[in-house]
């Protein structure tokens, strides 16, 4: 283990220049400097065309709009490097930087030119096999949560974004109520689209179902913990104030509806059990897609 001290960006050089095959990034925020040295270094190595990158992003409305994260910064990015994948998480906070199995940097540092440049950041770097897979894993876990985002969703989050920030320009100079409600209904479509990305087309019932599979690697549940953690992993999703219909979806103050929904599919095709008031997985599934903590 080493101590990784700002600036760390040579680091993060090495690190990508390190990954053979592929790299794996958790970062809540990511703007456009740090997506053109990302795509630099990789060039630098040859491999644009071939490593598989994995990003575990924040496209939340607020992080979009505010340009926290960079919607443009990620298009341009996965056209540079075609083998990208994004995975859309509201709830991450976690920053990790792991090449193939073999280098891991645990940080404070978001995939910014704040991050990798200017902030006073701090982290760890791993290459003991073990610690490094036990790293990934955990990090795959929590990519699992959030869809893959593609390229074209992608891009209506860029539009979205843009149209918002030149909006809010206007209003800088008219604070008009006609200018506000143009922001308003530019704030609606966008909100639409950010939860068009984190659904991916998929129902609510089906998105639980893979949480509480989840929840339940971790150990045994009763129904109001795994409520709590629900909540705390998909605010957007199950918020009890609101309900919103996207593409004919319900998503909202139902959600506890859905989560009992949920626990019976998963009862009635084998993968979960309610053993004296807890829910837990049941046989194969304990060890198939996610792993025990003890």
């Amino acid at each position: 283990m080493r101590i990784v001290r700002s600036p760390w960006s040579d680091r993060f050089d090495s690190l990508v220049a390190d990954a053979i095959k592929d790299l794996l990034i958790s970062s809540p925020f990511v703007s456009e400097a740090a997506c053109e040295r990302l795509v630099y270094c990789v060039t630098k190595c040859g491999r644009a065309a071939s490593i598989r990158i994995l990003l575990v992003v924040n496209l939340s409305l607020e992080n979009i709009v505010s340009g926290a994260t960079s919607a443009s910064a990620l298009v341009a990015l996965v056209k540079q490097l075609p083998q990208t994948s994004l995975r859309f998480i509201p709830t991450l906070h976690a920053k990790a930087y792991i090449a193939d199995g073999t280098r891991a940097i645990i940080t404070s540092a978001n995939l910014t030119a704040g991050g990798l440049y200017r902030n006073l950041e701090y982290g760890v770097e791993f290459d003991e096999p073990a610690i490094v897979r036990e790293i990934r894993r955990d990090v795959e876990d929590y990519a699992a949560l959030g869809p893959l985002v593609p390229i074209d969703t992608l891009c209506r989050l860029a539009v979205a974004a843009n149209r918002v920030a030149a909006e809010r320009t206007v209003a800088e100079k008219d604070a008009g109520s006609q200018v506000q409600r143009a922001i308003a209904t530019l704030l609606n479509s966008a909100g639409d689209e950010v939860l068009r990305a984190r659904t991916a087309g998929r129902s609510l019932t089906a998105i639980l179902e893979d949480t509480i599979v989840y929840l339940l690697s971790r150990g045994p549940k009763t129904t109001p913990e795994i409520h709590s953690h629900i909540q705390h992993i998909h605010p957007d999703l199950c918020d009890d104030n609101i309900d919103r219909v996207i593409d004919g979806r319900s998503y909202g103050k139902r959600w506890k509806h859905s989560v009992r929904t949920a626990q019976s599919h998963l009862k009635e095709r084998g993968k979960a059990v309610l053993v004296r008031g807890r829910w837990r997985l049941a046989g194969n599934e304990v060890n198939r897609d996610h792993r025990v903590r003890r």
